[in-house]
């Protein structure tokens, strides 16, 4: 008896996840793997996963590729609202070039940006617009105008020891895109209940900048 009524506490939570919005899964592909966000450019992922989630409902400004419950999930940020665990704060940002072109490493095309330095420039260009930090959405028109989903909130802007990390990556503009998600969702999810991450590509000899974010509340 307890151990049918631990599994329907288990299942009920998960489907509750799933039906408020607030995760997606996979992508529209299919079910996603480690493998399989390898072989995709971050921009294209990023750019799938907010389309996702801003068709999902109208509460969401957009959302990013990242990682959660074990796998590849396309993350979803609600709009700015009131909630029992503090104010949540988004805004769907677009960027145009001049903002990008005062930034080190500005660009023209997303797509001829290594996921590192633009993960840099839309730290930039979010906390400057008063958020704790943010990501590229994927869209653009280039040269002209760029996609950001910014949050602050419970968001959290944390630096961490490289010896901290479940694996240390290195140089992180050597490194492909969806490896520092999963080791930045071990690392938040391993200190906030309900949390994953993301790198903001920020790095020093002895550690990186990561940026936490709460998918379920």
């Amino acid at each position: 008896m307890r151990l049918s009524v631990r599994i329907s506490a288990v299942a009920a939570v998960a489907w509750a996840m799933l039906t408020s919005g607030l995760l997606v899964e996979g992508t529209a592909h299919g079910a996603a793997t480690p493998a399989m966000m390898e072989l995709r450019p971050w921009w294209d992922a990023h750019r799938e996963a907010n389309n996702a989630c801003k068709a999902r409902r109208e509460r969401f400004v957009g959302g990013f590729y990242g990682y959660a419950f074990g796998q590849p999930q396309a993350i979803c940020i609600p709009k700015g609202e009131s909630t029992t665990g503090g104010e949540e704060l988004a805004l769907l940002y677009v960027a145009n070039q001049s903002e990008i072109d005062r930034h080190e490493g500005g660009f023209r095309d997303l797509t001829q940006v290594e996921w590192a330095r633009a993960a840099r420039i839309a730290q930039a260009v979010c906390s400057s617009v008063g958020h704790t930090a943010g990501l590229f959405t994927g869209e653009q028109e280039p040269g002209k105008s760029y996609s950001l989903v910014c949050k602050s909130g419970r968001t959290r802007r944390v630096t961490a020891r490289r010896s901290d990390l479940r694996q240390d990556l290195g140089d992180l503009n050597t490194v492909d895109w969806w490896k520092p998600m999963v080791v930045a969702a071990g690392y938040c999810g391993e200190r906030w209940i309900g949390f994953t991450g993301f790198f903001n590509g920020i790095q020093t000899q002895d550690s990186y900048e990561i940026i936490c974010v709460p998918y379920f509340k």
